[in-house]
């Protein structure tokens, strides 16, 4: 049928049955409409809902992160406070040097970790100087052989992460009667990857009772999930004779503003 002759059939109906017929003719546009406006609409919402999950989600991973990092903090406060008290008893000058490292310590710890990440030479610094003071607390007791090279110095890594290893290596390790307990530690980073090995002598037989409370392994293993995931290996493992630590982690550089 021509449109010329929709016109008249449509000038011959009544205004009631004209208003149903022109009505009817916009139903499908008015559908199209409603419908791409109503989709429209969804996919704000759903928007908008999944930016709201996706940061809480990322405050309540920050949140975790934090609380581990915190458990750090005075755990190792109280450690070497430990310590100097200890040397003051016998050594004051020894307890002395141990002071200007916890100094240094000290201000690292306030002013550089509470950023989500710090320099890596920085942090390695912080270790070496942990290391430093557990030395001058064993003296001759520990045989301590460290290796530290680092190439890059843009490289960042989440602060306080590796402190539970270093301080697990010093607190497990063994000193049998007439023989040298011993440390080793080799931290090297190549091509944008640190890799940790830490080794100390491990013996069963004089083995104190595990105590409860301990933050060391899993404190980082969580950790390496959360800030690490697919970017980090670890291995641990314990023989009758000593105690092995592997970890590599991929680092990235610092961002400038």
């Amino acid at each position: 049928m021509s449109s010329s002759n929709l016109f008249v059939q449509d000038a011959l109906l009544n205004p009631r049955d004209l208003f149903f017929n022109q009505l009817y003719k916009t139903i499908p546009s008015a559908m199209a409409i409603i419908t791409t406006t109503c989709g429209i609409r969804f996919y704000e919402e759903h928007h908008r809902i999944e930016k709201i999950n996706t940061k809480l989600k990322q405050e309540h991973l920050e949140a975790q992160i934090k609380l581990l990092q915190d458990q750090i903090n005075p755990h190792l406060m109280f450690n070497v406070l430990n310590h100097i008290y200890t040397l003051m008893q016998n050594d004051v000058e020894l307890a002395s040097a141990v002071l200007l490292k916890f100094s240094d310590i000290l201000r690292y710890q306030l002013y550089e970790c509470n950023h989500k990440m710090v320099l890596l030479y920085r942090e390695i610094q912080y270790l070496k100087d942990l290391v430093a003071i557990e030395q001058i607390r064993w003296g001759d007791e520990l045989d301590v052989n460290c290796k530290w090279n680092m190439t890059n110095q843009k490289l960042v890594i989440a602060p306080l992460l590796l402190v539970p290893l270093i301080e697990n290596a010093f607190k497990h390790v063994s000193r049998l009667p007439h023989t040298k307990g011993y440390i080793i530690i080799n931290c090297t980073e190549s091509n944008n990857t640190l890799h940790l090995y830490i080794e100390n002598s491990n013996s069963i037989k004089y083995k104190l009772p595990k105590k409860e409370g301990g933050i060391g392994e899993n404190n980082i293993k969580e950790r390496l999930l959360m800030q690490y995931p697919d970017m980090h290996t670890l291995q641990i493992e314990h023989t009758d004779d000593k105690h092995i630590v592997e970890l590599t982690i991929q680092l990235k550089e610092e961002v400038c503003p």
